[in-house]
């Protein structure tokens, strides 16, 4: 069976979703168009596809935790010393808190990667430093090298 009459099958087994499908969804569709494998693969229905919406945050998480941050985790320790940024927002009743690291790289560019939101159960200068310090602790970044500390919230930080 060749990729044309595969896609047909793919798109008849649910690739195609009505309303906004995403990205994810239309681009398997186009990749599966040049790619017998990957077209086969997508319209078997005895076989898992990975292609639900929890399979797809899932990989998302897995890629951002195992891959990114820590990979930006490594360039911070590399770095030596850093900085803090840190902005509490509150997003449908809920406090977040983003927290950056400013740092020189390797190349000597001055970078600022986001490097995590964390849920806030109070908005209290105690409860934002910890944290901060769980994010840090979690990162293996010790805070004994960083060298600057920027806020937002600075009455909250003031204490």
């Amino acid at each position: 069976m060749g990729a044309s009459a595969l896609l047909f099958e793919v798109t008849r087994k649910g690739l195609d979703q009505p309303g906004n499908s995403g990205n994810f969804r239309p681009l398997l569709k186009l990749m599966s168009e040049d790619n017998d494998m990957l077209a086969q693969h997508l319209c078997n229905a005895n076989r898992v596809t990975y292609i639900s919406p929890h399979s797809q945050n899932e990989m998302i998480e897995v890629i951002g935790i195992k891959f990114i941050q820590a990979k930006i985790a490594q360039e911070i320790l590399d770095a030596r010393f850093f900085s803090i940024l840190a902005d509490e927002a509150t997003s449908h009743n809920e406090e977040k808190l983003a927290i950056v690291i400013r740092f020189v790289d390797s190349n000597r560019d001055i970078r600022e990667e986001f490097i995590d939101f964390k849920s806030l159960e109070r908005t209290t200068g105690a409860a934002i430093s910890n944290s901060i310090l769980e994010c840090l602790r979690d990162l293996k970044i010790p805070i004994t090298v960083c060298r600057g500390q920027g806020y937002d919230c600075a009455a909250a930080m003031s204490s």
